[in-house]
């Protein structure tokens, strides 16, 4: 009867801990929430003000400075135009500002890694647990997305924890945290993934244990936090970093992008030429080699090799 109050009252501080910290983070995206939405705008105005601003330079006669007198006579394409080139400018010399404001941001309300792990294996717990209580086929299809997706960033998170560059710590848990950074990616994620639900259910407890672990961290907790973790049986999964998904996206259609690559590279250099008033037969003549060299360029730009 008392170790059962003991673990209620323990859940109890768990939960607490859980909504602390989701408040927290609650707060910090309330205020980093504006300033992603201005980043996106920065970059996604330029790309879609792009097509109208080639459109209105294709119209007008050819040679056609793009100074005042231009703009008088001919103010519908000049403003399509300029309004391109103020939102690549902005793009350019305004994005870099935001994104300070966005990390300045982070550093004073963000999370720390242990916050965000804390709140990672809490969520992919609590999904499991809806998961294995839910009658719906369709939401048991749903929670499980939810934790798996939950499970992976908290891969991402292990991933990047460090144990710093003090040789005492290094000796003294370095070989532990190693240890709990495969465990999670080889075990625990796996069977979030391909799990039946009673290894879903150790899975569950032992993300309970990794969150008693960081509630209050020692070196015991983290070895029997290991051991535990090894009692889940292997099962081939895997996991693709954030690079490897768009690597996977752009091999999806490797032809497609890299005309889609090429075309917008090439055009954005015809745009240059043209406002130095040059003539077509030398925009032709350095846009196709522009365009093969993009073209080409593509698979090594983006790291995309041959299957």
């Amino acid at each position: 009867m008392r170790e059962k109050l003991e673990q209620q009252t323990e859940i109890m501080k768990l939960d607490e801990e859980y909504g602390r910290i989701a408040e927290n983070e609650e707060i910090c995206l309330d205020e980093v929430s504006p300033w992603r939405k201005l980043e996106k705008a920065i970059l996604y105005i330029p790309v879609i003000s792009f097509i109208p601003a080639i459109i209105s330079l294709s119209s007008l006669p050819q040679g056609t400075p793009m100074n005042f007198e231009t703009y008088q006579q001919y103010p519908l394409q000049s403003s399509f135009f300029w309004f391109f080139v103020a939102m690549v400018f902005a793009m350019i010399m305004v994005r870099p500002l935001v994104s300070n404001k966005i990390s300045k941001i982070q550093a004073e309300l963000g999370l720390h890694k242990e916050e965000s792990l804390y709140l990672r294996a809490y969520e992919t717990h609590s999904n499991i647990e809806s998961y294995v209580k839910e009658p719906s086929p369709k939401r048991k299809i749903y929670f499980k997305r939810l934790a798996l997706r939950s499970a992976q960033e908290l891969v991402e998170i292990v991933d990047g924890w460090k144990y710093g560059n003090v040789r005492l710590v290094s000796n003294l848990v370095g070989q532990q945290i190693d240890l709990l950074k495969d465990n999670m990616k080889r075990l625990v994620l796996s069977n979030v993934a391909k799990g039946d639900e009673s290894n879903l259910r150790k899975a569950s407890e032992i993300l309970i244990e990794l969150c008693k672990y960081l509630f209050s961290p020692s070196i015991e907790k983290l070895k029997e936090l290991n051991e535990k973790t090894t009692e889940l049986p292997y099962i081939e999964y895997r996991f693709l970093t954030k690079r490897e998904r768009v690597t996977g996206f752009l091999h999806t259609k490797p032809r497609l992008f890299r005309l889609l690559f090429a075309g917008i590279t090439t055009s954005i250099v015809m745009v240059i030429l043209w406002c130095l008033n040059l003539s077509l037969g030398v925009i032709i003549a350095v846009a196709v080699p522009c365009f093969w060299g993009a073209f080409s360029g593509f698979d090594k730009l983006f790291g995309i090799k041959e299957r």
